[in-house]
């Protein structure tokens, strides 16, 4: 697991490939986990950021997490454990640019209680393993996602609110291609704080065989102010 700090910018040239290790015993302990409920074999990841400020994965390059080593069920009927490529838990202006994120064990790039999140001309290609998310927004807020390409298993951009006092809210999609075999904005379990303020625009769907759009409210939460245009 690498550790990414206050005003760091991880930098990739376009022929490097940064390489995810295929021994779970390479991946920290002591992250914070994913948050969803159920989901405890997804909690370690390769790149992770926490209470961080001012921090960017940058360049040309490629991650690669090679997802495809890692089981979902065990021979003995237990779950296995499946790294996710990025997480970042309470960080501030973060920057996702230009970069290849591909073949995570689980989800690609998940956002946990973030603010001030951009991720510009990014591409993803996630369909080596099971919950192949491509964007995951938790208890996330300002948001912008454009000009991005992003292929995978399960839900492509996914908007999650696990807490009662942090809502979803403030995002914006936009020129971005979308292909999965589930939703491609999807919106699941939404608590009292909510999912507001969303704008998806100038998109295109194709070769999804969930959902387009998939939007759901759940315990005792609410959607409100999302458009979704062209």
């Amino acid at each position: 697991t690498i550790f990414l700090k206050s005003n760091v910018e991880l930098h990739l040239t376009p022929t490097s490939v940064l390489l995810g290790s295929t021994n779970l015993a390479d991946y920290a302990e002591g992250v914070q986990g994913c948050g969803f409920v159920n989901e405890k074999s997804i909690d370690k990841c390769l790149i992770y950021a926490e209470n961080a400020d001012n921090i960017a994965i940058t360049g040309r390059g490629a991650i690669d997490g090679q997802g495809a080593s890692f089981v979902r069920i065990k021979e003995d009927g237990s779950m296995g454990s499946r790294p996710m490529l990025t997480r970042f838990f309470r960080c501030s202006r973060a920057i996702f640019d230009g970069v290849t994120l591909k073949n995570a064990g689980a989800w690609c790039s998940h956002f946990r209680e973030c603010h001030d999140i951009r991720v510009t001309g990014v591409t993803i290609h996630n369909r080596v393993n099971v919950n192949n998310d491509g964007i995951d927004l938790m208890s996330t807020s300002r948001v912008r996602i454009s000009d991005c390409t992003i292929i995978c298993n399960d839900d492509a951009i996914c908007f999650q609110n696990m807490s009662d006092d942090k809502p979803v809210e403030d995002i914006v999609i936009t020129n971005c291609i979308m292909s999965t075999r589930w939703a491609a904005i999807r919106s699941g379990g939404a608590h009292k704080g909510g999912i507001r303020n969303v704008t998806v625009s100038n998109c295109v769907i194709r070769e999804t065989y969930g959902c387009g759009i998939k939007l759901q409210v759940s315990g005792n939460g609410s959607m409100e102010n999302m458009v979704f245009s062209n």
